[in-house]
């Protein structure tokens, strides 16, 4: 499809991509969700955390997390809130070591390319809870992940799955790991590497016989932390070959669920590689939404209802499909 024409316009004084990224992630207040919450084994034997609200019908949206998020997150419980008020029931799962204290039992929790578990999650609301209309939002590295499991199904995906959304995802995962260790987005990569490696220090002992532990304490960058973790934890040649066998920009030409993907020009963890006008407009199925200002997971507007932007032009994207 040709790109779909931006239609987001950020408020006067949210012009600013750090802006509109710090306040959408940790100021802004979003309700908290009545979750219910179900525990899953999954095929290897792990578990997963699945937090639900359901309404009536068989319609429901699946949302994706980002690489240091959960359930909780404010883009999570804001964007179920979107769904809820349309009718629609709202997952919310968590990867592998998140939304609980409790680390999982396998050495591996996810990396950005992880698509098992998402598949897993697709399969068991469709042939276990029986819904029959099923839509999918990723944000950031969950956007990636959503991308990279449709072009892995291509015209194999369940038929229940009618729609997919991606936010600020970062689908050139080679270019964005470069990227984020530049020194001007050490601040958002300092916070996420802190969050990330609090969750693998509760698995010390599990991860000791597989990969270096004390040097893992020590990284300061996403390169360091790639190769002193996901490379050998999951194994990858290096960098390079972990960052672009779990890119999804590969596979998007393969992609036979409609689906949107909603960057922002100005995201300061994303590159020019993630905007892909080119194979936007071969896909009949992949439709690009590029405006210039949002940040990352931002897309700040001040309406009534409380809604991002970006949470309203999902409801309107799914239900015109």
């Amino acid at each position: 499809m040709p790109l779909v024409p931006a239609t987001y316009v950020a408020p006067i004084f949210f012009k600013n991509a750090h802006l509109q990224t710090i306040y959408a992630n940790y100021v802004r207040k979003v309700p908290l969700l009545a979750y219910q919450r179900e525990n899953v084994v999954t095929p290897d034997g792990d578990f997963l955390h699945l937090d639900w609200v359901l309404n009536s019908g068989k319609r429901l949206v699946i949302l994706t997390h980002g690489i240091a998020g959960d359930s909780q997150c404010s883009y999570m419980r804001g964007m179920g809130q979107a769904f809820l008020q349309k009718g629609w029931s709202v997952l919310a799962w968590n990867m592998r070591g998140r939304g609980s204290d409790t680390p999982n039992v396998k050495k591996e929790n996810y990396h950005m390319g992880f698509t098992h578990d998402l598949r897993f999650v697709v399969d068991h609301v469709i042939q276990e809870k029986s819904f029959s209309e099923v839509v999918i939002i990723g944000f950031s590295m969950g956007g990636n992940i959503l991308l990279k499991y449709l072009g892995e199904e291509g015209s194999c995906a369940p038929a229940a799955l009618r729609a997919s959304i991606a936010i600020s995802a970062p689908i050139d995962l080679v270019s964005c790991g470069i990227h984020m260790d530049l020194a001007a987005n050490r601040l958002y990569s300092a916070k996420l590497l802190k969050e990330l490696l609090a969750i693998l220090d509760r698995k010390h002992s599990l991860l000791a016989s597989h990969i270096n532990v004390s040097s893992l304490r020590e990284v300061k960058t996403w390169k360091e932390f790639d190769e002193t973790y996901t490379v050998p934890l999951y194994g990858f040649r290096d960098f390079e070959d972990y960052r672009q066998k779990a890119s999804s920009k590969p596979l998007l030409a393969k992609l036979g669920v409609p689906s949107l993907l909603l960057n922002a020009y100005d995201d300061p963890m994303l590159t020019a590689e993630c905007f892909p006008t080119s194979i936007v407009n071969q896909n009949p199925h992949l439709f690009g939404e590029f405006p210039e200002n949002g940040g990352h997971i931002g897309f700040v507007s001040f309406q009534n209802n409380g809604l991002l932007w970006s949470e309203e032009r999902a409801v309107e994207f799914v239900e015109k499909l």
